[in-house]
């Protein structure tokens, strides 16, 4: 227990300082005179990444704004262009006769030579005397300034107001009407799939509250070191959520514990030895949030978790000692938990290093896990996990 504690407040002091830390990336700028020059974005130091770029060469960080450069870039990622909407830095998400463009959760388009137009999902806006004035519905004007292609023209009214359909319609006009485009996010997938496999060590806290045990014997807590081996799906988002990383394991752990306890008479002495072991097959399903991105990433991970059991062996054994002698010996074998289940909660932290595409990691969790048996064991009999453990992606 002192060491899930201690570790839970190590814990939140390397969350905070990894908040603290930039997310850098390999990426570009473009001057003024058309010249492109490569570096780092610190993407961690810019309040507004569509207002400024920070920008380090040589080990050395610059601000700039748009009216200072033409353009930023991120490695095989994002391009941001200031030369769109004046003072602004744009995110250019497809180029071509028709354009699509991003700024925060607004998207604009421009076809030819035409002027920049707003697609706003809200179809009114506050004029300069406070009334309420509609605007142009966005699948209109998407219809409108497609209407050289009926047939994509026709589908505007079936959009959702996101980055993926805009895109794909937008790109979908250009192939029509055979005008070649440049989809600056084409190499970044919508969906990874990652597998890979946990080994790990566990030190459990466990409690038993069980009515069918000897009094002295209830409610005695089991420190416990027991290995964990695992495997598990990492689900992320990269165009749309690159922050932001689903995962589901599939654990396996055996634990053993063991508890002597003598009772002293004047006479004589009574030696009770519960032992017993139980392999848990755990089912977390985890979120994991970039907090740091560089030569090394950090994550924090939250998640809930299921336990169910696989296997248990439980005995007790009472031996009645009178003058260092045996008189007799009474042993109980028996289920302490039944077709037992467990709920609870997981959080830890874990840093993972890419080498070439799979990666290697490490991690550190803490949780507690609440036993729910349909007999035996009463609901506030629980387990407190502090793991710790190597990941390797493939």
């Amino acid at each position: 227990m002192k060491f899930t504690r201690a570790f839970t407040l190590l814990f939140i002091a390397i969350a905070f300082s990894a908040q603290a830390q930039s997310t850098v990336l390999d990426g570009y700028i473009v001057t003024s005179k058309s010249d492109t020059i490569y570096g780092k974005i610190d993407l961690g130091q810019s309040t507004n990444l569509h207002t400024e770029c920070n920008f380090i060469q040589d080990g050395k960080s610059k601000k700039y704004l748009p009216t200072e450069i033409l353009a930023y870039g991120i490695k095989d990622a994002q391009y941001y262009s200031s030369q769109k909407i004046k003072g602004q830095f744009v995110e250019v998400l497809l180029e071509s006769q028709l354009s699509l463009y991003r700024v925060k959760n607004d998207f604009y388009i421009k076809k030819g030579l035409d002027s920049i137009v707003t697609l706003s999902k809200d179809n009114q806006a506050e004029s300069s005397n406070g009334t309420k004035e509609k605007k142009r519905n966005w699948k209109g004007i998407l219809s409108y300034y497609t209407l050289d292609c009926k047939k994509i023209s026709s589908k505007a009214n079936a959009l959702n107001f996101n980055e993926k359909e805009l895109v794909q319609f937008v790109k979908s006009y250009n192939e029509c009407i055979g005008s070649s485009f440049k989809e600056m996010k084409s190499n970044i997938p919508s969906m990874k799939v990652n597998l890979g496999f946990n080994l790990a060590s566990s030190f459990t806290s466990l409690t038993l509250n069980n009515s069918d045990l000897p009094t002295r014997t209830k409610n005695v807590e089991y420190s416990i070191i027991n290995p964990m081996v695992g495997l598990y799906a990492e689900f992320s988002f990269p165009r749309t959520a690159n922050k932001l990383i689903f995962v589901t394991e599939l654990n396996v752990s055996k634990l053993n514990y063991d508890r002597s306890v003598i009772d002293a008479y004047s006479s004589f002495e009574i030696l009770t030895e519960n032992k017993g072991s139980h392999i848990e097959l755990s089912l977390p399903l985890i979120v994991k949030y970039l907090v740091y991105r560089g030569k090394v990433n950090t994550y924090l991970h939250i998640g809930l978790n299921t336990v169910l059991l696989l296997d248990e062996n439980y005995a007790t054994t009472t031996t009645e000692i009178i003058s260092q002698q045996l008189q007799y010996v009474m042993k109980d074998t028996n289920q302490l938990f039944g077709e037992e289940y467990g709920v609870g909660f997981v959080a830890g932290i874990n840093i993972q290093k890419m080498i070439g595409k799979s990666s290697i990691g490490f991690f550190a969790r803490t949780g507690i896990n609440s036993l729910l048996a349909t007999r035996k064991v009463d609901i506030n009999s629980e387990e407190y996990v502090t793991t710790l453990g190597f990941k390797y992606t493939l």
